[in-house]
């Protein structure tokens, strides 16, 4: 199991599976997801070094997979790698931690009136 996915789990108490196809015709992938609340976390690497998040024509076809999957219910959170010296929105990092545990007290009181 990768470390993304046992941290997930060990700290949301919560079942994610990698690589999640939420739009099997258009073969988009979540790298993580939670299927019982509907949130999935992107973890965009490659910012800082010219790979597919900074490139335009991928940065299109990745707000048209966002946008599909707001459309389809999904709450999808962005953050950069762990390995990152960037704090902002860093996986694991304060930022993330605290939205990621905003939006499952919003999910569980969405789909389970808790």
């Amino acid at each position: 199991m990768d470390a993304y996915l046992q941290i997930l789990r060990q700290t949301t108490g919560l079942e994610w599976i990698s690589e999640y196809r939420f739009h099997p015709p258009r073969r988009w992938r979540f790298d993580y997801a939670c299927l019982e609340l509907k949130i999935a976390i992107e973890v965009n690497g490659g910012n800082f070094v010219g790979g597919r998040h900074s490139n335009p024509v991928a940065l299109g076809k990745e707000y048209e997979k966002m946008s599909q999957a707001a459309a389809d219910g999904w709450a999808v959170l962005i953050c950069t790698p762990m390995s990152r010296g960037l704090e902002v929105m860093r996986f694991g990092g304060d930022a993330f931690t605290r939205i990621l545990a905003e939006a499952i007290t919003n999910r569980k009181q969405l789909y389970h009136g808790k």
